[in-house]
C-alpha cells in the first residue's frame, strides 16, 4: 500500500537531496561505514518507511498519546484504559520518553497534587449555599 501525499510526520521529506545526504553522512559516521554502504542502508530504510508509512504514523501517534496521558497520570492501568493499549506496549513507549522529560512531568504532577491537597473547601462550597 503506497502512502497518499505527504504523511503527517513527513515521510516524503526523506526524498529531498539535502536530507538524504545528511542522513547518509550520519549513518556513515555513526556506524563507521564507507559512504557507498551507508547509501545502500539508506535505500533499504527509505524503502521500508515508504512501504510502512501508515504503521510508522500510527506508532508515532500512539507514542504522543501515551506521552500526553502520562503528563496527567503516572498510573499505567489508567493510561491503558484511556489509550486502549496494552500495559506492555505502554511500558515500551514510556521507556522511549527521555528521562529529563519524565522528571519534568513528575514534578508537575507532584505540584498539582500538592495544590489540590492544600486547597481547603469551605462549608459553603460543600453545601452549595451561604452560611
Amino acid at each position: 500500500m503506497k502512502p497518499q501525499g505527504d504523511t503527517a510526520y513527513g515521510i516524503n521529506r526523506l526524498q529531498s537531496k539535502a536530507a538524504r545526504a545528511a542522513i547518509i553522512q550520519k549513518i556513515s559516521s555513526d556506524f563507521n561505514l564507507m559512504p557507498i554502504i551507508a547509501e545502500a542502508y539508506y535505500k533499504q530504510i527509505a524503502s521500508y518507511f515508504a512501504q510502512h508509512a501508515e504503521a510508522v504514523d500510527r506508532y508515532i501517534r500512539d507514542y504522543e498519546i501515551v506521552k500526553t496521558v502520562r503528563a496527567a497520570t503516572d498510573d499505567i492501568d489508567k493510561i491503558s484504559q484511556i489509550t486502549r493499549l496494552s500495559k506492555r506496549v505502554i511500558s515500551q513507549y514510556l521507556d522511549l520518553i527521555p528521562q529529563h522529560l519524565l522528571n519534568d512531568i513528575d514534578a508537575k504532577l507532584a505540584t498539582k497534587s500538592q495544590t489540590k491537597d492544600a486547597t481547603p473547601l469551605s462549608s459553603s462550597k460543600l453545601t452549595g449555599g451561604t452560611q
